[in-house]
């Protein structure tokens, strides 16, 4: 069975009146950026191809991830890709074959994301084999590793990969997170019916709207009194003298300045995170390199609700 020849509906206003009443679920427990990691499920051009230029659905999907992209990297969530690979040999490939035929290609019209939502320094990609990506990859154990159980799902197909990741991930114990209006189906029947199972299984529904405010921080969620104490520490991480404070005070103003392009070699990193480590704020090396900001560590100290530590210069 192909992919369908042509694909072009839109979300009717009942839909999208139901995702912006809020999220939904047989249980549902606010998104915390602190907690999630954003999937784009299968944006390849292969799979994309499949809508009319001009679907509304499709397109609101991609505007929809893409905001979400700007605010997941803003608050230093993990951005997560499935890509399958081209070409794949039958036996790697097993049913799917029977299913949907030979399936993509390795030329980069049919491997590539789309270019609204292309992978960027520092997300990561999987190379994707079946419907769930946490099926033959490292997923669930990045996700423990980054001290993570919430994962926010976009992508295509609905009624396909994106519910059985979203499925998978609740029979982990990672609460999954539906995104309605972020992800695209063969057609609004299959749209809805994604929408109605991935509730009935235990995920929770939501908007685009919900998701992007859920995980983008406020601008003052970092407690006021912290970022001297902090501008401190990367300072005497970086060296202590007159760049070193300078170069301090723009990582900690910008959360999502490189870290690593800015000095902070993984020596300079071990000794900040020694120091937050001094004041009760733990921070993995892995989370630093895989955010590559000092948005993560802001994060944190918003989340641990500390007293702020004085700072070591006026």
């Amino acid at each position: 069975m192909p992919l369908p020849a042509r694909v072009d509906y839109a979300l009717p206003a009942s839909l999208r009146a139901t995702l912006a009443a809020g999220p939904s679920g047989r249980h549902v427990a606010p998104l915390d950026p602190a907690r999630a990691v954003l999937l784009v499920h299968d944006m390849q051009r292969y799979f994309l191809r499949a809508f009319a230029d001009d679907c509304a659905a499709y397109r609101g999907a991609v505007t929809a991830t893409a905001r979400l992209l700007d605010a997941a990297r803003g608050a230093g969530v993990p951005v997560v890709y499935t890509a399958q690979p081209g070409d794949q040999h039958p036996d790697d490939r097993g049913l799917m074959t029977q299913v949907w035929g030979p399936g993509i290609t390795a030329a980069a019209d049919d491997v590539d994301v789309v270019a609204e939502l292309a992978p960027r320094d520092g997300d990561v990609v999987l190379v994707k084999h079946r419907y769930s990506a946490f099926v033959r990859s490292d997923l669930d154990d990045r996700m423990r590793a980054w001290g993570r159980d919430q994962l926010v799902v976009t992508g295509v197909y609905g009624h396909i990969g994106v519910l059985a990741t979203a499925t998978d991930a609740f029979m982990r114990d990672l609460a999954p997170y539906v995104v309605g209006d972020a992800l695209a189906d063969f057609s609004l029947a299959d749209h809805e019916r994604t929408l109605a199972v991935a509730r009935s299984v235990g995920a929770v529904v939501l908007g685009a709207d919900d998701a992007v405010a859920a995980l983008t921080a406020p601008s003052d969620a970092t407690p006021a009194a912290w970022l001297p104490w902090l501008r401190d520490a990367v300072a005497r991480a970086l060296g202590d003298d007159g760049d070193a404070r300078e170069i301090a005070a723009r990582l900690v103003d910008d959360p999502a300045a490189d870290v690593f392009e800015a000095g902070l070699d993984s020596l300079r990193c071990f000794a900040l995170l020694d120091d937050l480590a001094d004041v009760g704020l733990d921070v993995d090396f892995t989370d630093l390199v895989q955010h590559g900001s000092l948005g993560v560590v802001l994060d944190r100290i918003t989340a641990a609700g500390l007293p702020a530590p004085a700072a070591a210069h006026a």
